[in-house]
């Protein structure tokens, strides 16, 4: 079963049935997949993916922000900077994805 790691419970969201992530556009986040959720190295449980919104930086917005971490636009955009190698912010592609606890 795939990984989903966090290296924080932003929001508490993890303790939530439903909850959202913010990572950058790879095959791996299809409708339906179910990962293994990982908190700081250990597995808390399982989660389905409900659903995807590709998004860029510059179709990011507070209120997602603000849902998703807890954190501001800004605050949140310069952690997915620190979170990701990218070589270009301006062309890369993010998925704010939907979550149900399994």
């Amino acid at each position: 079963m795939p990984i989903l790691n966090f290296a924080q419970n932003f929001n508490n969201k993890l303790d939530c049935p439903y909850f959202t992530t913010i990572r950058l556009n790879t095959p791996k986040y299809k409708i339906g997949v179910v990962f293994d959720i990982e908190l700081q190295d250990t597995i808390i449980k399982k989660a389905e993916v409900l659903d995807i919104r590709i998004l860029t930086l510059d179709t990011l917005d507070e209120w997602t922000c603000l849902l998703d971490a807890g954190l501001g636009l800004e605050e949140t955009i310069s952690l997915l900077k620190r979170f990701y190698q990218v070589s270009d912010w301006n062309t890369q592609e993010l998925v704010f994805v939907l979550l149900k606890s399994c």
